[in-house]
């Protein structure tokens, strides 16, 4: 028999899941695989800013809340003997890791308010970069454009 204590478990480590699944990152936090990497700077003027709506999954699953979600199905079965704990605990992990992958996906909403931004580079090129959230540049103002080897892309202040 499972004790009520191991019932009450699950939920609180699938709810960490999806809590963990939900965290953005701050507007100042550079990924782990920015440092030491050179990343191209290109200074420009914005020409223009408008609100758009990013319809999709912006970011990649972590993987957190199906990792999550797959250890607290485990330990469900940890309780029950034998055989059928065995089966209880395999189940728990296959079940746990799907619904805290889907929590996760959930937890990405499926559209965001952004902003693309149409920017006139130094070198005359135009280029065009949306961003998630309202607009932090105006018309007129000097940005740089920082991106990376993969073609992933931000505007940042000049200066």
């Amino acid at each position: 028999m499972i004790s009520p204590r191991r019932v009450l478990v699950f939920p609180l480590i699938v709810g960490l899941g999806v809590l963990a699944a939900c965290a953005q990152p701050a507007p100042d936090a550079r990924p782990a695989g920015q440092v030491g990497r050179i990343l191209e700077t290109i200074p420009g003027t914005v020409v223009s800013a408008s609100q758009v709506t990013v319809a999709g999954e912006v970011r990649r699953n972590s993987g957190v809340g199906r990792q999550v979600g797959s250890v607290a199905g485990g330990l469900a079965g940890v309780g029950v003997g034998g055989v059928g704990g065995i089966l209880l605990s395999a189940g728990g992990r296959i079940i746990g890791g799907l619904l805290g992958g889907a929590a996760e996906s959930e937890a990405s909403s499926p559209s965001q308010v952004g902003t693309e931004y149409v920017i006139r580079t130094d070198t005359g090129e135009t280029l065009t970069i949306v961003e998630i959230g309202d607009a932090v540049f105006a018309p007129g103002q000097r940005v740089v454009i920082q991106q990376d080897d993969r073609g992933t892309a931000r505007v940042l202040p000049a200066g």
